[in-house]
């Protein structure tokens, strides 16, 4: 398996459970979340791991783009939000800008989202917008904020969307609770859920 991020975690345990014998190559340093905390970031000791990449999505290059590569790939610095793609996104003609439709449907990859939220135990609502009743999230939503419940007020509640975190909103096994700091790209306390604290 290439990689060590969720989808790579998410193959090698299905063929674990199989009987399979699986090897998990990673490209980045194993590093700890005491290393990262002590370096102030998830960037990678070895100098060929920290070349910037210019995002092709950014019309021109002008945005730059930074890869994370070490143990848990790019679970470890994402901002902790984990909505998905819209069913209807997958019926479009357009793929990321290309003339192409989306090569599987919704129902087809939907397990896949399932499986991937219940063990990174994603905290959601889905009772509400934009996936009303199809399913639940493993954990509870977090409570709006003041300004979110002044919105949906005025607005309505169809036109409020709590999005799904990967930051839990009690103590969960070995994960303490969000601080609300919104330093999710380096979370201080290991409370945003990754590869690496999750499997690792």
């Amino acid at each position: 398996v290439l990689g060590s991020g969720v989808s790579g975690m998410l193959v090698a345990e299905r063929a674990l459970a199989r009987g399979r014998n699986v090897l998990v190559i990673e490209r980045g340093t194993p590093m700890s979340f005491a290393d990262r905390r002590r370096q102030g970031s998830h960037d990678d000791p070895l100098s060929f791991n920290r070349t910037k990449h210019a995002n092709p999505m950014a019309g021109g290059g002008e945005y730059v783009a930074r890869p994370v590569y070490n143990l848990g790939g790019s679970t470890n610095h994402f901002y902790g939000n984990m909505p998905r793609i819209h069913p209807r996104h997958f019926q479009e003609d357009r793929f990321h800008g290309v003339e192409r439709a989306w090569p599987i449907t919704y129902s087809e990859i939907e397990p896949y989202y399932l499986e991937a939220e219940r063990r990174l135990l994603i905290s959601g609502n889905s009772s509400r917008i934009p996936f009303p009743g199809q399913f639940d999230y493993p954990l509870p939503p977090h409570r709006l904020s003041p300004y979110d419940r002044a919105c949906e007020q005025i607005y309505g509640q169809e036109h409020v969307m709590q999005v799904p975190t990967v930051r839990p909103p009690t103590e969960i096994e070995s994960r303490p609770r969000c601080c609300g700091t919104n330093l999710c790209g380096l979370c201080p306390i290991d409370s945003k859920g990754t590869a690496l604290n999750t499997v690792y």
